[in-house]
């Protein structure tokens, strides 16, 4: 068979592609390389290297959107710079809906998530149990912890507490602090360790001041909260991830008013909810929304005093369409 003829045209395009090949050789001369994805920004990342070095890092077209706590595969370019080509698979992602009503990640490989609130901005239920639901489907382990606890009086501590007991019945590990005062940084420095941990929470509730009293010198720019609204200023604008002097790492991400969950099936949201699992599965209905449906099996067990109403109304704020 004769070979085929290449015309002039092909041979020029073919010519360029292996130019561009070999460019692309020539400044990648060094061999492929482990990191740590430290901090993401528009296509560029801040990557770890093995060396503890940070490199600031171009991305290859084809990779999905990269997030603290990412372990990628790069490769180090002539110019002091890198380019990310690879990703390892990861074992764990926290993400949230965007404006674009798209799901983004957060952070990766993470083992803890810290839910943090604070007295002001006033402190929502709700917002705890968006992120409980999202966190019992994930399997991610939640730390629920209240910050500025030296800005109330014994009584509103106390209110707050009974408030808070309602997650501490169910088995959610809660801690009181102060990045002021620095109580009970202990224990929350204790329960971080050796782990990969991720603070998340509405703007203003102080999680880059807790890390700052958690890693000494380390400066996140906190910003204050507006007197004039009690709405907290979003101090952070990116996620980054950070060391612990104790060991394991801890990412900060940016604050939000809300947290919106992504897509979900009645009985994952039901899930959620750790107390509603011994009877859920009995309701008369098996789509049974637990409202006021004949043989409701949640619904009895409120009557029973099983089930915390405010949970329950909770539940029905999430699943309302």
């Amino acid at each position: 068979m004769s070979k085929r003829k290449v015309t002039h045209q092909q041979q020029q395009r073919i010519q360029a592609q292996q130019t561009k090949r070999r460019e692309r050789v020539h400044a990648l001369q060094t061999p492929e390389q482990h990191g740590l994805v430290i901090a993401h920004y528009g296509k560029f990342v801040d990557v770890e290297t093995s060396a503890k070095k940070i490199i600031h890092c171009k991305l290859r077209q084809h990779l999905p959107i990269l997030v603290p706590g990412d372990h990628i595969i790069w490769q180090q370019a002539d110019d002091g710079t890198g380019v990310v080509s690879a990703i390892e698979p990861r074992r764990s992602q926290l993400a949230r809906k965007d404006q674009h009503d798209q799901l983004r990640p957060i952070a990766a490989n993470v083992d803890i998530v810290v839910i943090t609130v604070a007295p002001l901005p006033e402190m929502q239920e709700l917002f705890i149990d968006r992120y409980l639901v999202a966190l019992e489907n994930l399997h991610l382990m939640p730390i629920i912890i209240c910050n500025k606890i030296d800005l109330l009086a014994t009584s509103q501590h106390h209110d707050l507490q009974q408030r808070l007991n309602i997650y501490a019945k169910l088995g959610y590990a809660i801690y009181y602090a102060s990045a002021t005062t620095q109580q009970g940084l202990t224990e929350l420095a204790s329960a971080l360790t050796h782990k990969t941990s991720v603070f998340v929470g509405q703007s203003g509730v102080g999680k880059s001041s807790l890390i700052e009293q958690l890693i000494p010198g380390v400066n996140l720019h906190a910003n204050e909260i507006s007197a004039q609204t009690t709405l907290g200023k979003h101090t952070t604008s990116t996620s980054r991830l950070y060391h612990l002097p104790c060991g394991g790492q801890v990412i900060d991400s940016p604050g939000t008013r809300n947290f919106d969950l992504w897509s979900m099936a009645l009985a994952e949201v039901s899930h959620g909810f750790r107390e509603f699992r011994e009877y859920a599965g009995h309701c008369k209905f098996r789509d049974c929304k637990h409202l006021s449906e004949p043989g409701c099996a949640i619904q009895q067990a409120l009557a029973a005093g099983k089930i915390n109403p405010l949970r329950l109304a909770n539940f029905h704020a999430i699943i309302a369409p």
